[in-house]
């Protein structure tokens, strides 16, 4: 998904659940997740981070070190600068150190931890299926299953609930809460506010500032400037652009199954600022 409060600004991610893969970007660095067959690479600068879950394997370069996991029969070997070191995963957990910071990866049950500098991610997969992730100031928590996602930038925070789900995001001052199911989306964004009926699943276009939103749900398309936001649940893609900086996602045609553990996000994208996040 790279990060470290890494400039959530400049960079970009994407996520699939469901076969799942994530990329991050921030900056000229990406960080790539598959969750399913799961692989994914991180690029921090010119660092790498490639793993392969349960088919399973993970390769990671973080500067000109490199290491290699394999989760299955499940081995890893990374080498931060010099050192390398090789962890055997089957109910398997892996902590380790960078600098100050920490990451602890469990995997079966499944939660990790990273601490980048001050910053911290933690997430517990598939059991518990709750995921946070701190980059600086910033956290984020995902839970899948009852399935809900938190994410704080900055001063900001969003939360995301799928299944019977709600998702709240908050941005500075602004805030926004979607419930998706029955759900309605209400954003305030600085003075604006907008909200949205979805279940039925119409169409909605609306201005938050000089930017417009437009929402289908159902095959589902939603479109958002704020900047931009398009969003599609169905098929399922997503687009925000805050300033001039866009988002996309697409949840894939797995039908945003939010509440079960399989996810298929097709791919997302964020941009904040200069910086994009795509996730797939």
């Amino acid at each position: 998904m790279a990060i470290k409060h890494m400039n959530i600004a400049i960079g970009h991610r994407t996520y699939e659940y469901g076969y799942i893969s994530r990329t991050y970007k921030y900056g000229s660095s990406f960080r790539t997740y598959e969750y399913g067959s799961i692989s994914w690479t991180f690029d921090y600068g010119s660092s790498s981070w490639t793993s392969d879950w349960f088919s399973s394997s993970r390769m990671y370069a973080y500067g000109s070190s490199s290491r290699t996991f394999d989760y299955g029969s499940s081995s890893r070997m990374h080498a931060y600068g010099s050192s390398s070191r090789t962890y055997e995963y089957g109910s398997s957990s892996r902590m380790y150190e960078y600098g100050s910071s920490t990451r602890t990866y469990e995997y079966g049950s499944i939660s990790w931890t990273f601490d980048y500098g001050s910053s911290s991610w933690t997430c517990d997969l598939f059991s518990s299926s709750r995921t946070t992730h701190e980059y600086g100031s910033v956290s984020t928590t995902y839970e899948y299953g009852s399935s809900f996602m938190m994410y704080e930038y900055g001063s900001s925070s969003r939360t995301y609930e799928y299944g019977s789900g709600s998702w709240k995001e908050e941005y500075g001052s602004g805030s926004r809460t979607d419930e998706y199911g029955f759900g309605s989306r209400t954003d305030e964004y600085g003075s604006g506010s907008k909200s949205y009926d979805y279940g039925s699943s119409s169409r909605t276009t609306y201005e938050n500032g000089s930017g417009s939103m437009t929402y289908e749900y159902g095959s589902s398309s939603r479109t958002q400037k704020n900047g931009t936001r398009m969003y599609v649940y169905g098929s399922y893609s997503r687009t925000y652009e805050y300033g001039s900086s866009p988002r996309t996602c697409d949840y894939g045609s797995r039908t945003n199954e939010y509440g079960s553990r399989r996810y298929e996000y097709g791919s997302k994208t964020y941009e904040y600022g200069s910086s994009s996040r795509t996730y797939e």
